[in-house]
C-alpha cells in the first residue's frame, strides 16, 4: 500500500524526501563496506519461488492494443509479471498500466463477498441541488449504503425477485408479450435498464445481451457507447464495418499520419509501430490537439486547435485537394478509376464540391483559430502523400480517439468527414492507409461486436426486428429456405418495407444484402438460443400471429437512459462492470438517476461510485481470475488465460450472468413471447415447386441454451467454478451463434484459433503469404473478424502496391488472389481456403452467398445446441432437393454422399465469389430526410437568418432555436446529410460562429428534451446546457474552452488506476491544463487550485502551467482552452473531483455519445 494515498500526503513525502537530499554531507551516517555481488533468483525482491514458477500469458485489461503479459505464478500466487516476449503486439514491453496489472488481484480495497444494501439511498432532489462537486459529495456521503454481507444464494435470489417483481407488475399493466397482432416485447418500453462493460471478455458481453433478449428489453448498451460508437455507425454506413480497417501493423507502413489523439498517451505500445515507420520510410506525423501531448512531442507538425472543429479542418483539405492543388485530384487517372468503387457520380462530386467550396484556408482558420498558412501546409502535405496522387507507392492514416467521436456531430460530421477524405485520397484499402480509430478499453471493439451496438443491435450487427412487419417477412424467407441476397424473392407486399431495388430473386443490391443479413443473423441466434421469431403458424406470414422472441424497436442507451431513469420509465437497472455514475456525462444527473431506481445491482471487483447507490453489489473476479476472449482495438481475438483462482467469494461475469439467469427463471422474471403464446417447437417448411415441403420440427429449448456445464476435448473445463459456467462452451456458441465471429473455433479439429499464438509471417503459396510476407502482418497470431482478415477493403492492394496477383494452393484447389482473402473452412475437404475472393472488399462478410440457399436450415438443421456441449454432429433437418422437376427430401448423409459436402456443419457452405465481393462504399450516404446539398442551400440560408434574428430579438439562443424549428418545420430541415458540415458544439464560445454554422444537435429528440428541461422541470437545478458565453457571466474568471484528456498513468473512472498502488504513486490527483499565457492572466502558479464553472455546476482542481497548451485567436476574439484529467471519484484510494461532472448529457445526434471534448 502506498503512503501516497492524498495530495498532501504526497506533498509531505516530496519535503521529507527534499529535506534529507539537502542534509550536509557531515550530517549523514555513512557505512562503507563490501557487499554481496551474486544472489538467487527472487532472492532481493523476497520471490525465491520464481525458479518453480509457471508461466500463465493473459491479455491486459486496461487500453485496447491488447499487448499480452506473462504471470509468473506458484502456488496461486503471482510472483512476478512482464511483458510477451513472442506477442507481436507489444514485443515483451509494457506500459505503466501493464506493469501495474497485477496489482488488481492482490488488493485490499476489492469487494470479495456478496452485499446486501440497509441503508438509505440519496434523495435525487438532495443531488440535484449540489452546485459543486463537493456539495454533492457532501449529499451522497450522507446515505452510505451499510452493506450487510451475503451468501451468493442469498444475493442472487434478492436480485432476482426485485426485478420479477418490477417485471410482473409492469407485463400485468401492459399486457405484454400480448399484442394485437401477437406476442412480442417492444424492447424500449420494458422498465428495465441492463449496462455491460468493455473490459469484460466477450463471452461475459455474449451472455449479458443474451440475458436482455431473454428479459425482453431492448434497454440495453455498453461503454463503446461513451467512446466509439459514432465511430462504429459512421464507418460502418460507409465501409461496411465499424472498426479500424486494419491491425496495428498497417501504420508502420503509412507515409503521412493525421493524429487527431495521443496514441503515445493513451495506447503507449502502439507508438512502438508509429516510430518503426519513422524509422524505415521517413513517416510524417501531423497532430491536431490543443494539448502540446507526448504524440504532438514526437510530430513533426503540432497544430493546436478549438475542440470541436475537427470536420471543417477535414473538410479544408478536401477544398486544397479541390480547389488549390494544380491539378484538382478530381483530374487525375486514379481518382477517376477509383469512383465507381466509391459508389458516386460526377453529379454527386459536384454536389459535394459544392459544398466544401466554402470552406477555404482564411475560412476554416476563422473557425478553428489555426493560422491559414499551417492549414495549407497540412493539406498539402497529407493530399502530396496520397494514393490517388502517387499512384499507391504511398498513402496516409488519419488516427482518432475521444477526441474525434465525443461530440454532438460526430457520427455524421467528424467521422464521416475523415472516411470520406480517406475514399477521395485514395488511402482505403491499401497498406499504410485507411482510419484507425483507436479504441479505449481492453474488449471494447469486442464488446461492441458481440453485443451488436447495444440498444438496436443483436450480436455481430444484426438489427432487432425494428417493426415487428420485418418478423412477417422474415418468416417468408424462412420459408425460402433460409436464401442468400441472390436467391431471395422479396415478396410484393415486403417491397416497400425493405426498399430494395432487385426485389426479384436472381441479382442484389446492397439494401437486399443488409436486410438478408440481418435474417441470417437472427437465425443462427434462433438455432444457439433455442427460441423463435416469425408468424403461427409458420406458412401464413401475411396473416398470421407474430410471434418473436427478439425484442422489437430501439431502447434506451446509456446515455438516454438517465433521463428515462428520471422520468419513471425505467425502473431497474443491471450493471456488469462499468462506473456510469463517474463515466458518463454530467454525473450529477447521472448519480440522481441510479439514485431514484427501483432496483439496481451492480458486479465490480471495486465498491466503484455506481455501487453506491446499488441495492445489491456482487463481487466479480479481475481479468487475470478468469479466462476467455479479448478482441483488441485492431480486430484481433484473442484467449486470455486464468492466471489465478478467483479471490474470496468472487465469481467471473460468465458464472455470475448464468447464475443470475437461473435465479431469474425461477422467479418468474423471464416470458418469452413464445411461452406466451404457447409455442414449443418450430415446424420448418420450405417452399418448392409451387408447394410446401416439410423439413423438420425443430424444438425449442432456451432453457437449455444456458446449460454450460461440463466440456470435453478442447473444451474441457479448466477448474471447478468452470465446471458450472465454461467459457470454452460459451466461446463455442458465439462461434456458432454469431456469423461476425466464425471462426474463433475450429469444430473440425476441435481447436480454438484464438489460443494460436504464432508471431511468425506466413509464406508464398499459403493463404495470404504474399500479402503477410511483404506488408509484415502476423496473421497466425490469434483470429481476426472478418475471417481472420487483418487488414480491410484490401480488394485489389496486391496489384495497386506490388504489380503482382497471389497464387493459392489449399482445400485441393487453385486459387488467385488480388488483394487479402482471409479464410474460411472448406465443406467439401474440411480444410482452409481462401474466403473472400479475390480479396476482401467494402461490405465483405455481409455480402455473401451460401451452397445451401434453399436446401437446408443453416449448417443444414445441426442441433446446434448439442454440439456445442457434445461436440458430435447430429442433425434436426433435412435437405430439399430439387432436380429435373423432382423434390426429394434427404437426409445428411445422403446430401453429403451426393455432394462431396461433408463439413458444411463447420460453416454453413458460405462464400464468396467476385459478385459477392464486388459491393461499393458508400461515400454518398444519407441519414435524415432531406435533399441534397445544393438543393438545402437556400433552406440552410433562411434557417441561418431567422435563428439570428431571432436571437437578435431575444437575447436567448434556447428560444431562438425553438423558435426556427417552429418556422422551419424542423431543424436542419430538408437536408438529408449526405455529406459532412461543420457545425458548432452545443456549447459554443462565439455566438456569432455559432449562428453561422448552427449546432446540429436538436435534430435528436434526447438533445430537444435537454433544452427543454426535461423531464419534470430539471430546469430548476444546475443539469442544463449554456448555449451562449453570457450564461455563465454571473462567474468570476475568463471564459474557456473545456475538453479532457487521458493519461498514460491513469485510467478511465479512476477505479482501476486510483485502486493500484503503482499507479496512485505516479499520479495521485487529477489536474487542469492551461497554458501560461491564461495562468498569468488568471494569476495562477503551478499547483493553485482553480475552480471551472459550467451550467451543471463547479470543480476545484490544481493547476498544471505548461506553454503546451491552446491560447487560440477566434473570429477576432481570443480563445483559451484547457484539459481536464477525468479520473477522479468520491470513492477509492484517492478521492478527487470527477472531470465528467462539468460535461453536458447531450450527444451526437445519431448515437447520442455525449459531447465531452467541445
Amino acid at each position: 500500500m502506498t503512503v501516497a494515498t492524498t495530495r498532501r500526503g504526497f506533498l509531505k513525502i516530496a519535503a521529507l524526501a527534499s529535506a534529507a537530499l539537502a542534509l550536509p554531507a557531515a550530517g549523514r551516517a555513512v557505512q562503507i563496506g563490501r557487499g554481496r555481488t551474486s544472489y538467487a533468483l527472487g532472492e532481493i525482491g523476497g520471490k525465491t519461488g520464481l525458479t518453480a514458477a509457471s508461466v500463465v500469458p493473459s491479455i491486459c485489461t486496461y487500453c485496447s492494443m491488447g499487448c499480452s503479459i506473462d504471470f509468473y505464478v506458484a502456488n496461486g500466487s503471482i510472483l512476478w509479471s512482464s511483458g510477451s516476449p513472442d506477442s507481436y503486439i507489444n514485443w515483451g514491453a509494457l506500459c505503466p498500466k501493464g506493469k501495474a496489472a497485477f496489482q488488481l488481484v492482490d488488493n485490499e480495497m476489492r469487494v470479495l463477498q456478496p452485499m446486501i444494501r440497509t441503508g438509505p439511498k440519496p434523495p435525487p432532489d438532495e443531488i440535484l441541488s449540489a452546485r459543486s462537486w463537493d456539495e454533492l459529495v457532501a449529499v451522497v456521503k450522507k446515505y452510505p449504503p451499510q452493506w450487510r454481507p451475503a451468501t451468493w444464494e442469498e444475493a442472487l435470489s434478492y436480485v432476482a425477485e426485485n426485478i420479477a417483481k418490477i417485471l410482473s407488475s409492469w407485463r400485468a399493466q401492459t399486457g405484454q408479450p400480448k399484442q394485437k397482432d401477437g406476442y412480442y416485447y417492444m424492447g424500449g418500453q420494458v422498465p428495465l435498464q441492463i449496462i455491460g462493460s468493455s473490459i469484460l471478455t466477450n463471452e461475459e458481453a455474449y451472455l449479458s445481451k443474451k440475458l436482455s433478449v431473454f428479459l425482453g428489453t431492448n434497454n440495453m448498451d455498453s461503454q463503446f457507447r461513451k467512446c466509439h460508437s459514432s465511430t462504429v455507425t459512421g464507418l460502418a454506413v460507409t465501409y461496411g464495418f465499424g472498426a479500424e480497417t486494419a491491425s496495428i501493423e498497417d501504420v508502420a507502413l503509412a507515409d503521412v499520419v493525421l493524429f487527431f489523439s495521443s496514441p503515445a498517451e493513451a495506447h503507449p505500445l502502439s507508438f512502438n509501430y508509429f516510430l518503426k515507420g519513422k524509422r524505415e520510410r521517413g513517416t510524417i506525423f501531423i497532430t491536431f490537439d490543443p494539448r502540446y501531448s507526448r504524440t504532438a512531442m514526437m510530430s513533426d507538425v503540432w497544430v493546436p486547435f478549438r475542440p470541436g472543429t475537427d470536420t471543417a479542418v477535414l473538410l479544408y483539405i478536401l477544398h486544397y485537394a479541390f480547389f488549390e492543388r494544380n491539378p484538382p485530384i478530381d483530374q487525375l487517372p486514379e481518382f477517376q478509376s477509383l469512383m465507381a468503387r466509391w459508389n458516386i457520380t460526377q453529379d454527386d462530386l459536384a454536389d459535394l464540391k459544392a459544398l466544401v467550396g466554402s470552406y477555404t484556408a482564411d475560412e476554416v482558420a476563422r473557425i478553428t483559430g489555426v493560422r491559414a498558412d499551417l492549414l495549407r501546409q497540412v493539406a498539402s502535405t497529407y493530399v502530396e502523400n496520397s494514393g490517388v496522387v502517387t499512384g499507391h507507392r504511398k498513402h496516409g492514416i488519419i488516427q482518432w480517439a475521444m477526441g474525434l467521436t465525443q461530440h454532438t456531430d460526430a457520427t455524421v460530421g467528424n467521422i464521416r468527414a475523415a472516411a470520406i477524405v480517406q475514399l477521395l485520397l485514395g488511402n482505403v484499402g491499401y497498406p499504410g492507409g485507411g482510419t484507425h480509430p483507436f479504441r479505449g478499453h481492453s474488449n471494447v471493439q469486442g464488446a461492441t461486436d458481440i453485443q451488436g451496438q447495444g440498444n438496436v443491435g443483436l450480436p455481430g450487427y444484426h438489427s432487432v426486428p425494428a417493426s415487428p412487419m420485418l418478423a412477417r417477412i422474415y418468416q417468408d424467407w424462412k420459408l425460402q429456405g433460409m436464401p442468400d441476397a441472390w436467391n431471395w424473392e422479396i415478396p410484393s407486399w415486403a417491397q416497400q418495407t425493405v426498399g430494395s431495388s432487385k426485389p426479384q430473386r436472381g441479382s442484389a443490391d446492397l439494401v437486399k444484402v443488409l436486410q438478408v443479413y440481418d435474417f441470417y443473423g437472427w437465425r443462427r441466434l434462433e438455432l444457439a438460443w433455442g427460441i423463435f421469431c416469425g408468424t403461427i403458424p409458420e406458412d401464413d406470414p401475411v396473416n398470421g400471429s407474430v410471434v418473436c422472441d427478439f425484442p422489437v424497436g430501439a431502447g434506451s442507451t446509456e446515455i438516454t437512459f438517465v433521463r428515462n431513469a428520471l422520468a419513471g420509465s425505467i425502473k431497474a437497472a443491471l450493471i456488469f462492470g462499468e462506473n456510469p455514475a463517474i463515466s458518463n456525462p454530467n454525473s450529477k444527473l447521472v448519480m440522481a438517476a441510479l439514485a431514484s431506481l427501483q432496483f439496481l445491482a451492480v458486479s465490480d471487483i471495486f465498491e466503484t461510485e455506481t455501487a453506491w447507490f446499488a441495492d445489491v453489489l456482487l463481487p466479480a473476479a479481475t481479468f487475470a481470475e478468469k479466462e476467455g476472449t479479448r478482441t483488441d482495438g485492431n480486430r484481433v481475438i484473442q484467449w486470455t488465460y486464468r492466471v489465478v483462482p478467483p479471490k474470496g467469494l468472487s465469481r467471473p461475469d460468465y458464472w455470475i450472468v448464468v447464475k443470475l439467469f437461473e435465479h431469474l427463471r425461477n422467479a418468474g422474471a423471464v416470458l418469452l413471447p413464445s411461452e406466451a403464446a404457447g409455442v414449443r417447437s418450430e415446424r420448418v417448411s420450405f417452399r418448392k415447386g409451387g408447394r410446401l415441403v416439410f423439413v423438420y420440427e425443430r424444438p425449442l429449448r432456451p432453457d437449455a441454451s444456458w446449460d454450460y456445464r461440463g466440456g470435453s476435448g478442447k473444451a474441457a473445463p479448466i477448474a471447478d467454478l468452470e465446471r458450472e459456467v465454461n467459457p470454452r462452451l460459451i466461446n463455442k456458441e458465439i462461434n456458432y451463434a454469431v456469423f461476425l465471429y466464425q471462426g474463433i473455433y475450429d469444430p473440425i479439429r476441435d481447436k480454438f484459433t484464438t489460443m494460436r499464438r504464432s508471431p511468425a509471417l506466413r509464406s508464398p503459396g499459403q493463404i495470404d503469404g504474399l500479402f503477410s510476407r511483404a506488408f509484415g502482418v502476423y496473421k497466425d497470431w490469434g483470429w481476426s473478424w472478418p475471417m481472420n482478415v487483418r487488414f480491410m477493403y484490401n480488394y485489389d492492394s496486391l496489384v495497386k502496391v506490388l504489380g503482382k496477383t497471389d497464387t493459392i494452393t489449399a482445400a485441393g484447389r487453385t486459387w488467385t488472389a488480388t488483394g487479402e482473402t482471409g479464410e474460411i473452412l472448406d465443406e467439401f475437404t474440411g480444410e482452409y481456403r481462401p474466403a473472400f475472393l479475390p480479396g476482401h472488399n467494402f461490405f465483405g462478410g455481409k455480402s455473401f452467398k451460401r451452397r445451401l440457399s434453399g436446401i437446408a436450415d443453416v449448417f443444414g438443421g445441426l442441433d446446434v445446441i448439442s454440439f456445442i456441449r457434445t461436440g458430435s454432429p447430429a442433425f434436426l433437418g433435412k435437405f430439399v432437393v430439387e432436380q429435373n422437376g423432382q423434390i426429394s427430401v434427404l437426409s445428411y448423409e445422403e446430401f453429403a454422399a451426393s455432394t462431396g459436402m461433408r463439413y458444411l456443419w463447420a460453416n454453413d457452405a458460405v462464400y464468396w465469389d467476385q459478385e459477392a465481393s464486388s459491393f461499393p462504399a458508400l461515400l454518398k450516404r444519407p441519414f435524415f430526410p432531406g435533399g441534397d446539398w445544393r438543393s438545402f442551400a437556400p433552406n440552410y440560408a433562411t434557417m441561418r437568418q431567422k435563428l439570428r434574428q431571432y436571437y437578435q430579438q431575444t437575447g436567448d439562443m434556447a428560444k431562438a432555436v425553438l423558435s426556427t424549428i417552429a418556422d422551419m418545420g424542423g431543424w436542419y430541415k430538408g437536408y438529408n446529410f449526405q455529406w459532412p458540415i461543420h457545425a458548432e458544439p452545443v456549447e459554443a464560445p462565439i455566438p456569432d460562429i455559432a449562428l453561422d454554422y448552427p449546432t446540429m444537435a436538436w435534430l435528436n429528440p434526447h438533445n430537444l428534451n435537454v433544452l427543454k428541461g426535461q423531464p419534470d422541470d430539471l430546469s430548476k437545478y444546475q443539469v442544463g446546457v449554456a448555449l451562449t458565453p453570457d450564461q455563465l457571466s454571473q462567474y468570476p474568471g475568463v471564459l474557456v474552452v473545456l475538453t479532457s484528456n487521458r493519461l498514460t498513468e491513469a485510467w478511465h473512472t479512476g477505479q482501476l488506476s486510483r485502486n493500484v498502488p503503482y499507479l496512485l504513486q505516479l499520479v495521485p490527483t487529477p489536474f487542469v491544463t492551461i497554458s501560461k499565457k491564461l495562468a498569468q492572466q488568471l494569476g495562477v502558479s503551478p499547483g493553485d487550485m482553480v475552480v471551472i464553472y459550467t451550467a451543471r455546476g463547479a470543480v476545484t482542481l490544481p493547476a498544471f502551467v505548461t506553454e503546451g497548451e491552446a491560447y487560440l485567436t477566434v473570429d477576432g476574439k481570443a480563445v483559451p482552452v484547457v484539459n481536464i484529467t477525468w479520473f477522479g471519484g468520491f470513492q477509492g484510494e484517492a478521492p478527487a473531483p470527477a472531470g465528467n461532472f462539468t460535461t453536458p448529457d447531450v450527444g451526437d445526434v445519431v448515437t447520442t455519445i455525449q459531447e465531452s471534448k467541445a
